[in-house]
């Protein structure tokens, strides 16, 4: 859906990771939308295994997502490196479960 940077947020003196919708999604009405919604819900969480969302919105038709910058490669990256066997990946999934479970 974009491209995620590495920027640097000057008023706070930090590094943000930036994602931008890419100019053919951001002409979807429905793509701009589950961008918003990308930003919103995750922005509402507030746990460590969640990255935080400072800020999304919209300047001259540039869509974006400010979040946490965390420095590292993904999960798909980290697997095709040989450092994660499926198994070893599939362990995390619990804690990022527990991450969004809802206790009624």
């Amino acid at each position: 859906m974009g491209f995620v940077y590495k920027a640097r947020q000057p008023k706070l003196n930090r590094f943000i990771a930036l994602k931008i919708l890419s100019e053919r999604f951001a002409e979807n009405a429905s793509f701009r939308k589950r961008f918003a919604r990308e930003g919103r819900v995750p922005a509402s969480l507030n746990h460590p295994n969640i990255v935080k969302v400072y800020d999304f919105g919209e300047v001259d038709a540039f869509f974006y997502l400010m979040m946490e910058f965390i420095d590292g490669v993904n999960l798909p990256q980290a697997m095709n490196a040989g450092r994660f066997t499926p198994n070893e990946a599939l362990s995390i999934v619990p804690k990022g479960c527990a991450s969004v479970s809802v206790n009624p």
